[in-house]
C-alpha cells in the first residue's frame, strides 16, 4: 500500500462505548485555496477492491461532582484510546449502494483513575484491566461486514457474533450502534449533496450512544473551502459542523428499586472538522470535539443528592495507507 502525507494533526474516533479519543482542538491546516468558483461532489465513491486504513486517537475527560447535606466529593478520570481500522469494499450495486469489509487491526486503551495511576490496555500484547483486554483482543482482527447506502450511511451489519463468542462477559458487548457509527464516521457524512459550493449548508440527523442512553445530534455542515492541503496535491474539501445534542435516558439502565431520578443535560457542545478527498470520494482527516454536562438529582430522605457529570472528549481519524 501507499502511505499518502498529511499535515500532522493530532485525529479522532468513535470507537465503541468502550472509550473515545485524544489530542485537543481543532487542528489549524494550511489549505490552499482555489480562488476560482467551484461546485464538487461531496458524496463518497465506492471503487470494488478499494482498501483504506485510518488510525485514530480519542481522549474522554470526565469530572464528577457529587453533592448532599452540604459536603461536596469529586473525582475524574481520562480515558484514552488509540487503533488502527481497515475498510475494503467487497461490491458495488448499480444504484451506487456498497458491501465492505471493517477490521479493527489493533486497539489501546489507556485509562487513567481518580488516584493519578494510568492503566494500560494494548490487543497486540498485554493488558492491566484484564475484563478490557479481553474485550479488545476479541474485536481486533475480526472482520465485520457493513453494508452502506449511495449517500455513504452504514445501514447494516454482521460478523459481531464471532466477537461476541469471544467474550468472557458477554454483557461487555458494545452496542450495534458503536460499530455502525464507526462506519459512518469513515465513509463520510451522509446526505452531502453532490453539487455543493463554498459557503453550501447541509444537515444530518444521527443517534450515539451513551452511558445513560443514547445521545441524538442534529448537525449543520458547511463547506468552508476547496483546495489542497498544504503542498500535497490532493483536491481537497474542508467542512465544518456544529451540531445540537438532546440527551435520551434509558431508566431501564437504573436500578428498580432506586428513588425517582431527575436527569437534564445543562450544557452541550460538538464541533467537528472533515477533509475529504474530492478525487478519490473518501475522507482524509476528521476531528471532532465535544463538551456536555449532565446533571443527575434525587431525593433520599430529607435529603437531595446531586450528581453533576461534566464531560470533553476528543476525537480524530487520519487517512494512513490506501
Amino acid at each position: 500500500m501507499k502511505t499518502r502525507p498529511f499535515p500532522n494533526v493530532c485525529r479522532p474516533v468513535s470507537l465503541l462505548t468502550l472509550a473515545l479519543l485524544v489530542c485537543g482542538g481543532l487542528p489549524a491546516i494550511a489549505m490552499a485555496q482555489d480562488d476560482a468558483p467551484q461546485t464538487v461532489d461531496l458524496r463518497p465513491k465506492f471503487v470494488e477492491g478499494r482498501s483504506v486504513a485510518y488510525e485514530y486517537w480519542t481522549n474522554r475527560q470526565t469530572h464528577v461532582s457529587i453533592a448532599a447535606a452540604g459536603k461536596r466529593k469529586e473525582a475524574g478520570t481520562i480515558i484514552a484510546s488509540s487503533g488502527r481500522i481497515k475498510l475494503t469494499i467487497d461490491s458495488v450495486t448499480p444504484d451506487g449502494a456498497a458491501t465492505g469489509t471493517l477490521v479493527y487491526e489493533w486497539i489501546t486503551i489507556n485509562i487513567t483513575g481518580p488516584d493519578g495511576t494510568t492503566k494500560k490496555n494494548d490487543s497486540r500484547s498485554s493488558g492491566e484491566i484484564p475484563p478490557l483486554q479481553n474485550l479488545i483482543q476479541s474485536i481486533a482482527g475480526e472482520p465485520i461486514t457493513v453494508t452502506f447506502n449511495a449517500e455513504g450511511e452504514a445501514t447494516g451489519l454482521s460478523g459481531l457474533d464471532n466477537i461476541e463468542s469471544k467474550l468472557e462477559n458477554k454483557k461487555a458487548m458494545p452496542q450495534k450502534r458503536d460499530f455502525l457509527e464507526t462506519a459512518r464516521i469513515l465513509m463520510g457524512i451522509p446526505d452531502a449533496p453532490a453539487q455543493a459550493s463554498v459557503g453550501t449548508r447541509w444537515s444530518e440527523q444521527f443517534t450515539g450512544s451513551h452511558q445513560m442512553g443514547s445521545m441524538d445530534y442534529d448537525t449543520t455542515w458547511t463547506l468552508d473551502s476547496v483546495g489542497q492541503l498544504g503542498d500535497v496535491p490532493i483536491p481537497v474539501a474542508s467542512i465544518s459542523g456544529q451540531s445540537r445534542m438532546t440527551l435520551d435516558v434509558d431508566r431501564s439502565k437504573m436500578p428498580a428499586n432506586a428513588p425517582p431520578v431527575q436527569v437534564q443535560m445543562t450544557n452541550s457542545e460538538n464541533q467537528s472538522q472533515i477533509w475529504f478527498d474530492l478525487q478519490l470520494g473518501e475522507i482524509v482527516g476528521r476531528n471532532n470535539v465535544s463538551t456536555n454536562t449532565v446533571t443527575a438529582s434525587m431525593s433520599v430522605g430529607t435529603q437531595t443528592l446531586t450528581q453533576t457529570t461534566t464531560e470533553r472528549s476528543t476525537e480524530q481519524f487520519l487517512r494512513v495507507a490506501e
